[in-house]
């Protein structure tokens, strides 16, 4: 899952868009067990002239370090969220803890995660570099992250093509779900009103709601 992850970002980025809001929420199961990233509420769209940017966008916990300052950023605080998830998928727990929003983002600025229960050395690794708090080493900013230890048995081919088998077995058809849950237009006329330029970056996207360019053009 963490590799096919790595493969939505790559995909993101080289399409100039930077997520922001990256977080097990917005990382959706399909009924076959494969991920789909969601949410594009937050993104910013190199199209848009403002890739590189400083306002905050996000979740708590999730954002960088340059973002919660209030730094210029680009693409590198997906990665450093990704670090973050993935923390999370191996310690079913936060690497950057606090009672109140505060204090969590003054632990993501000025202290480092807990590795004690890290078991697995390229595992730890991998996260602490994915949560450098210097974005321009940061990896995926800084070097190849499907050449890292941790994705040595990963086949990058399968995983983009759809070949790998996934780890997890679901049993209701999640996608049914899904579409159930998708509310449709409020009326014929507001469907009609709604402009299709926008919506011209998701081109590919597996699913766009056509409420997203009412909200964001």
């Amino acid at each position: 899952m963490a590799a096919e992850i790595v493969c939505g970002l790559q995909f993101l980025h080289t399409n100039g868009i930077i997520h922001r809001d990256i977080k097990p929420d917005n990382i959706l199961l399909t009924g076959d067990g494969h991920i789909k990233i969601t949410d594009f509420g937050l993104c910013l769209c190199e199209s848009e002239e403002r890739f590189n940017a400083s306002d905050f966008g996000g979740t708590p916990g999730y954002g960088a370090p340059e973002m919660i300052m209030g730094d210029v950023y680009d693409a590198g605080v997906d990665w450093f969220a990704f670090g973050v998830v993935l923390y999370n998928m191996i310690l079913q727990d936060s690497p950057f803890e606090g009672d109140t929003s505060e204090e969590i983002e003054n632990n993501v600025i000025y202290h480092e995660p807990s590795y004690e229960d890290l078991t697995d050395h390229a595992a730890a690794d991998i996260i602490s570099r994915l949560l450098f708090k210097d974005q321009s080493v940061r990896l995926g900013v800084n070097g190849k992250i499907r050449n890292h230890p941790f994705f040595s048995n990963v086949n990058w081919t399968d995983i983009e093509t759809g070949k790998a088998p996934s780890p997890v077995i679901i049993e209701n058809n999640m996608d049914v779900i899904m579409g159930q849950r998708i509310p449709a237009p409020r009326s014929a006329e507001l469907h009609e009103k709604i402009p299709v330029e926008g919506q011209k970056i998701f081109t590919n996207f597996s699913f766009v709601t056509p409420a997203w360019s009412t909200t964001y053009y």
